[in-house]
C-alpha cells in the first residue's frame, strides 16, 4: 500500500502550476536517499502508517488494492493540508519580529474562502485565479520558517539547489501558492470520490466546517472576538479534519469497496459517532494524552506551576502564562501544549490566556480550561464506546467501528510523545538518524 500512497502523492503534484516547489517536490519524492526524509517531513509517511494501522487484518488483497488508490487521494489531501497548516504557524501568538504575520493571516483567509467557493460549486479556474491573486500577500511567506522542522526542509532544498543549477532553495521555500492551489483540488478530489453517495453528507460538510472554522480562528483577533472555552472547543472540533477524513474512510469502505446496504440508514449514527471521535482527537492534539487521561498529571502540573509562581526567585521573563509554562512545566506533561506554545499555534486550552500575566487568577483560569477539556474528553470517550457498539450492530459489521477506534488509539499513542519525536510524535517532523531510532 505504501508505494500506492507515494504514487498518489506524486500524481497530486501535477495539480500545482509549474514552479520551484513542484520541481523540488518531484525530485525529493523520487530520489533515493532523499525520499524517506521528504515523505516523513511532509507528513505522508505518518499518514500512511495511520492508514495501514486502520486496515490491518480487515480486508482481503483485492479489497486492499481498491482501498489503496482511494486512500491515496485522502492522504494527498492531508499532505497539502499540512503545508497549509504550517503557514498558520505563529498566527495565534505572533512574535514582534514576525513582520509577515498580518499578510499571512490574510493569505490564509483568502485561501479558505477560495476553497469554500470551490466546495460550493465554483470552477477550478476561478479557484486558481483567486489564489494567484494573493501573490502580494505571499511575498514574506517561507516554508523554511513556516515549518516544524525548517532546518531539515532547508537542507533538502539546499541539496536540490546544488544538483540543479538555476534552481534556488529560497525560491522553493517562497513558492507557497502552488501548494495552496493543489490543496484546493485535492480537497475537491476527495469529495468527488464520494459524490452522490451517502458519505458525501459527511465529507463535504466536514470540509466546509474545517475552512470556515479556520477563518473564525484567523479573524477573531482582528474582530476582537473573545471566544469562550466552549466556543473554542466547538470551533476546534470544526477545524479538526477527523469528521471529513473518517467519513471518507467509512464511505469508501462501506459504499465502494465492501458495499453495505445498511450504511445509508446509519448515516446519522455515523455522523454522531464521528463527532465524538473528532472531539477526542482535537483534545489529544492540543493537550496530549497524559493531561487528558491522568488526573495525577494535571494535578502535578498545576502544583508545580503554583510553586514556581510563588517563588520570589522566579525569572522575570516568566511574566506571562506562556513563559511560566515553558519555564516551569514538566516537559512530559506538556507534550502537546509545549508545541503550540513554542510555535504560536491555536490551542483550545491556551487561546485567550497564554499572554495574560502569570498570576494566581490566570493560573486558576488555565486549570479550569484544562479540567473542562479533560471532562469533555472523558465524556466523549465513554459515549464513543457506546456509539461504536451501536454502529456495529446497525451495520451488522464491526469494520467501520474498528477503524474509527483504531484511529483514536493511533493518536492516543502518538500524542503521548513529545512532538519532536519524528517516529511517533508528530506528522511532519523529520526522522532521527537510523542509529537513534527506537
Amino acid at each position: 500500500m505504501w508505494q500506492q500512497q507515494v504514487a498518489a502523492y506524486r500524481e497530486s503534484l501535477a495539480l500545482m502550476p509549474d514552479g520551484p516547489f513542484r520541481r523540488f517536490a518531484e525530485w525529493a519524492a523520487g530520489r533515493p536517499g532523499c525520499a524517506e526524509r521528504w515523505l516523513q517531513l511532509n507528513g505522508l509517511a505518518q499518514n500512511a502508517r495511520m492508514t495501514e494501522n486502520l486496515v490491518a487484518g480487515l480486508f482481503d488483497p483485492a479489497e486492499l488494492n481498491g482501498l489503496a488508490g482511494l486512500f491515496g487521494i485522502m492522504n494527498a489531501h492531508l499532505v497539502c493540508e499540512m503545508a497549509s497548516d504550517h503557514l498558520a504557524i505563529g498566527l495565534a501568538d505572533p512574535p514582534p519580529h514576525d513582520l509577515g504575520a498580518a499578510a499571512r493571516r490574510e493569505l490564509l483567509v483568502g485561501f479558505n474562502n477560495a476553497t469554500l467557493h470551490r466546495l460550493a460549486g465554483g470552477g477550478r479556474g476561478e479557484a486558481r485565479e483567486a489564489v494567484l491573486a494573493l501573490r502580494p500577500l505571499a511575498q514574506r511567506a517561507s516554508f523554511f520558517r513556516q515549518s516544524l522542522d525548517g532546518g531539515e526542509f532547508q537542507a533538502l532544498a539546499g541539496a536540490f539547489e546544488r544538483l540543479h543549477p538555476g534552481e534556488s532553495a529560497e525560491a522553493v521555500a517562497a513558492d507557497v501558492l502552488p501548494v495552496l492551489i493543489a490543496n484546493i483540488e485535492c480537497t475537491v478530489a476527495q469529495v468527488e470520490s464520494v459524490r452522490g453517495l451517502a458519505s458525501e453528507e459527511l465529507v463535504r460538510p466536514g470540509l466546509v466546517g474545517r475552512y470556515a472554522g479556520m477563518n473564525r480562528l484567523l479573524t477573531k483577533e482582528l474582530t476582537a472576538e473573545e471566544l469562550t472555552a466552549e466556543e473554542l472547543l466547538s470551533t476546534g472540533l470544526d477545524t479538526c479534519l477527523a469528521i471529513s477524513t473518517l467519513g471518507y474512510v467509512a464511505g469508501v469502505v462501506a459504499e465502494l469497496v465492501r458495499p453495505n446496504p445498511a450504511f445509508t440508514k446509519a448515516i446519522d449514527r455515523i455522523e454522531a459517532t464521528l463527532e465524538s471521535a473528532a472531539l477526542i482527537l482535537r483534545l489529544l492534539n492540543d493537550c496530549g494524552t497524559p493531561l487528558m487521561e491522568q488526573q495525577a498529571v494535571r494535578d502535578a502540573l498545576l502544583a508545580r506551576l503554583t510553586v514556581t509562581l510563588s517563588d520570589a526567585s522566579m525569572p522575570t521573563d516568566a511574566a506571562t502564562l506562556r513563559n511560566l509554562l515553558l519555564d516551569a512545566g514538566p516537559r512530559d506533561a506538556l507534550a502537546r501544549l509545549r508545541k503550540d506554545i513554542v510555535h504560536g499555534e491555536f490551542n483550545v486550552c491556551l487561546d485567550g490566556l497564554r499572554n495574560l500575566p502569570a498570576t494566581p487568577d490566570v493560573l486558576r483560569l488555565f486549570g479550569e480550561r484544562l479540567a473542562l477539556a479533560a471532562t469533555r474528553y472523558r465524556t466523549a470517550s465513554t459515549v464513543l464506546d457506546s456509539q461504536l457498539e451501536g454502529l456495529s450492530e446497525q451495520l451488522g459489521d464491526a469494520t467501520i467501528s474498528t477503524m474509527i477506534a483504531r484511529c483514536v488509539t493511533f493518536h492516543r499513542r502518538m500524542y503521548a510523545r513529545a512532538y519532536e519525536d519524528g517516529v511517533d510524535g508528530e506528522y511532519a517532523v523529520a526522522l532521527p538518524p537510523s542509529s537513534e531510532r527506537p
